[in-house]
């Protein structure tokens, strides 16, 4: 369907501002990108600092771990409760230390009795069997039975030598009679991650298995719950990535941060909403969107009467005097506003055109006019047939043969041929069956008085600009005249070959010698005077006379 010219325009407008909303999206699509990226980044940087705060911690509680086993450990029980309990006080991120014997059993503790055994502590039995100072992951602590990291210090009866030596040649290295257990709390995590969470953000930890250690804001239905199989707890602990986007364990999609807590193989992460993070951002993107739109609308409306002021006016003006011209109106004229510029400049070339196109139409007209006339006057007429060879025009022309104009129109010529099937004809059929020009067809009619007329007719086909064809047209012109003189020239010429007395015709001339040259003689001259008639066409009549004295004389006379 067709648009009209004030849907383009509107439809131009609009595709004026398109541009400017696909920017608009574009840049808030970008600030969105920016702040998912911003915030995983910033979550990773809070996880990895986590996992730096817990390092310096746990060094922290080795060296007390070394320290208490090199001043403590081996003095009276009562003695190393006293530092034992000191010492735990002194460092608030410590659960407790113990000092235990090989067999696991507790020699001294800062925890009140009755003491647990520690036999069952894989980093313990470790620490007794190496000698070297271990680490346990984090497990639940005895008696606390709160979540710890545990730290096994050797302690040697004698001062010990250093790791791997022996003390002589040959011996095996010394082994510890005590070991000192120092476990860190999970109060480090509880304050650090209450240091990085706000409302919207969570701060979990997981062991090396998927279990969860801990979590802020806290969620007792899941501390201490295995989750190794959710998708967000296995790609934590595959660590190919530090940072992600994820549906967590409360089934919100969070911007996440990760990190491993080194010695233990727990891992650390630091997750904000995404949708909190987007929020401003969403925000901000409707209140440009809107403004935006506030503004587009502003400049259609704008555009639109400017368009409709400038543009529309001066089409619709010129519309109006086109549709006049094509209704025939050839005095209309377009009218030139002040300052109309192109338009001016169009309806100034309109009225040059409708100008020059009245001139055209009256010098077309009087052409017409002429011609009708010599049509009119004309003892030849035209004519012009239709597809089929029926007459759809007849000039007056025509009207010599003694049959009006009006007769012919609506009949083909077969209809009114006398011979309409003589060899002329037919190839006259021929001609319009190929849609060829034909020249010169003679046939013969009658008119209403029933006398027959002898005519002679040319004519060509006629296209249109797509090549269809509308049928002939061309001239006709009466020969009864020439057809009867010709008859009567034939009779005559009979009359003078069969005639018995001598004929000699000459050209028309003077009759003084040597006289005008004979064109025709008939059989008797031959007779009266011997000349055959190839001897005497061509002569003057005076050297027949004289060309034999015995012959007979004859004697002629001279019509001109």
């Amino acid at each position: 369907m067709a648009l009209g010219l004030r849907r383009r325009l509107l439809l131009l407008l609009i595709g004026t501002t398109v541009p400017f909303f696909l920017l608009l999206l574009g840049e808030s699509r970008a600030r969105r990108d920016e702040a998912i990226a911003a915030a995983q980044a910033q979550a990773a940087d809070l996880a990895g600092m986590a996992a730096d705060d817990q390092e310096r911690l746990l060094d922290q509680v080795r060296r007390l771990s070394r320290g208490f086993a090199q001043h403590s450990a081996q003095l009276p029980p009562e003695q190393c409760v006293d530092d034992a309990r000191i010492l735990k006080a002194s460092q608030p991120w410590v659960s407790n230390i113990h000092v235990v014997r090989p067999d696991g059993s507790v020699v001294c503790s800062s925890a009140d009795q009755p003491w647990s055994n520690y036999s069952d502590r894989d980093y313990v039995r470790q620490a007794f069997d190496t000698g070297r100072p271990s680490t346990s992951d984090y497990v639940f602590g005895r008696p606390s039975n709160r979540v710890i990291m545990g730290t096994a210090q050797p302690v040697f009866a004698s001062v010990p030598v250093a790791v791997g030596a022996t003390d002589h040649a040959g011996a095996e290295p010394a082994k510890p009679v005590l070991v000192v257990m120092a476990g860190l709390s999970m109060d480090w995590i509880e304050k650090t991650g209450a240091r990085f969470a706000h409302e919207d953000s969570l701060f979990l930890v997981l062991d090396r298995t998927g279990t969860v250690l801990a979590r802020l804001p806290e969620r007792g239905d899941l501390v201490g719950r295995n989750f190794k199989d959710h998708p967000f707890v296995q790609a934590v602990l595959t660590g190919t990535a530090d940072r992600g986007e994820f549906v967590t364990l409360d089934g919100v999609d969070r911007l996440v941060g990760m990190a491993t807590l080194p010695g233990s193989g727990a891992h650390v992460v630091v997750a904000v909403d995404r949708a909190a993070v987007l929020a401003p951002i969403l925000a901000d993107q409707r209140r440009t969107l809107a403004f935006g739109g506030v503004a587009a609308l502003c400049a259609l409306l704008l555009g639109w009467v400017g368009v409709e002021a400038t543009v529309l006016r001066g089409v619709v003006s010129l519309r109006h005097a086109v549709s006049r011209l094509g209704a025939g109106d050839r005095g209309v004229r377009a009218d030139v506003a002040p300052g109309a510029a192109e338009f001016g400049q169009l309806a100034r070339a309109f009225n040059d055109m409708a100008v020059a196109l009245d001139r055209h139409e009256r010098d077309i007209a009087q052409r017409e006019a002429q011609f009708r006339d010599l049509t009119e006057v004309s003892s030849d007429w035209f004519w012009e047939t239709d597809p089929q060879g029926r007459f759809i025009q007849m000039s007056q022309g025509v009207s010599s043969l003694g049959v009006p104009a009006a007769h012919f129109l609506g009949r083909t010529r077969r209809d009114f041929a006398i011979d309409p099937d003589s060899g002329d004809f037919r190839a006259y059929e021929e001609c319009l069956a190929a849609r060829q020009p034909f020249r010169n067809l003679a046939y013969s009619l009658r008119g209403e008085d029933g006398v027959p007329r002898h005519v002679v007719v040319s004519g060509k086909p006629v296209f249109d600009e797509a090549g269809t064809f509308l049928g002939y047209r061309g001239s006709g012109r009466d020969r009864t005249s020439q057809v009867a003189a010709e008859e009567r020239l034939r009779l005559l010429q009979s009359v003078a070959v069969h005639a018995t007395d001598g004929i000699m015709i000459t050209e028309a001339g003077s009759l003084e010698e040597p006289g005008p040259r004979i064109i025709f003689v008939n059989e008797a001259f031959t007779a009266v005077t011997g000349y055959p008639r190839e001897e005497a066409v061509g002569r003057s009549p005076a050297s027949c006379r004289d060309r034999s004295p015995t012959r007979p004389r004859w004697s002629g006379s001279a019509k001109r």
